[in-house]
């Protein structure tokens, strides 16, 4: 069974924003940032992040660490 990680949005001026997990070493407590769910993949967490921002980017250092094999696995399950 995959586990779940929150997940959060950080927007930017420009309106665009960037999706980070749960314990990224980037995201900044002072920082706005947007709940958008507790999630089992980054690509579903990025999914609903365009929801709210269109232009959402992944964080390189926190949803690269997730990998798409584990994306692929629950897929396929």
């Amino acid at each position: 069974m995959l586990d779940a990680t929150y997940y959060y949005v950080c927007p930017w001026a420009n309106g665009g924003g960037m999706l980070h997990a749960k314990g990224c070493p980037v995201l900044d407590e002072k920082r706005e940032r947007i709940f958008i769910g507790t999630l089992y993949t980054h690509l579903q967490a990025m999914a609903v992040a365009k929801l709210y921002l269109k232009d959402t980017t992944r964080c390189p250092f926190c949803t690269s660490q997730l990998s798409d094999a584990h994306d692929n696995r629950a897929v396929r399950h």
